[in-house]
């Protein structure tokens, strides 16, 4: 058995029989082991929100909802591709507003030191749908819209 990180910092441990792997995430095999099956629509969270925190006390069962809403409420979002990357709202929000000034993807990348595929992907509300968008980009859609229209 060995453990190690994935991208976004959620332990897992790799489990090798007769030559064939299986990883699995630690705090859902915590979970499984010391509370039983993971009941249905529910998912392991981290009360502390350290991925690293497997301790039983630490994990629980819950709706991908609460843990969506523990994530805003503590205003931290693990940044996809960047291992233990955290973005803000603000973040997404800036990223977004970057993407439609014309700044290149791969120089916002390199800003907030993540993938950029995940810039892609927050541009384009694939994640981060729950950020709302700032009164600038929705004038900047509009303004786009109006000339559109108008051609």
């Amino acid at each position: 058995m060995r453990t190690h990180p994935d991208n976004c910092g959620y332990m897992h441990i790799s489990m090798y029989d007769k030559g064939k792997k299986t990883t699995r995430l630690v705090h859902r095999v915590v979970l499984e082991t010391y509370r039983g099956p993971c009941p249905d629509a529910m998912e392991a969270l981290h009360r502390d929100n350290d991925k690293e925190n497997n301790d039983l006390r630490n994990l629980r069962w819950g709706t991908k909802q609460e843990n969506m809403d523990d994530l805003r409420k503590r205003n931290l979002i693990c940044g996809p591709n960047s291992h233990k990357a955290m973005l803000t709202a603000q973040n997404v929000q800036e990223i977004r507003r970057l993407c439609t000034d014309g700044v290149l993807q791969k120089d916002i990348a390199k800003m907030f030191n993540i993938d950029r595929s995940a810039i892609c992907k927050i541009n384009t509300r694939d994640h981060y749908k729950w950020v709302k968008e700032t009164k600038d980009e929705s004038n900047k859609k509009s303004i786009r819209s109006k000339d559109s229209v108008g051609r």
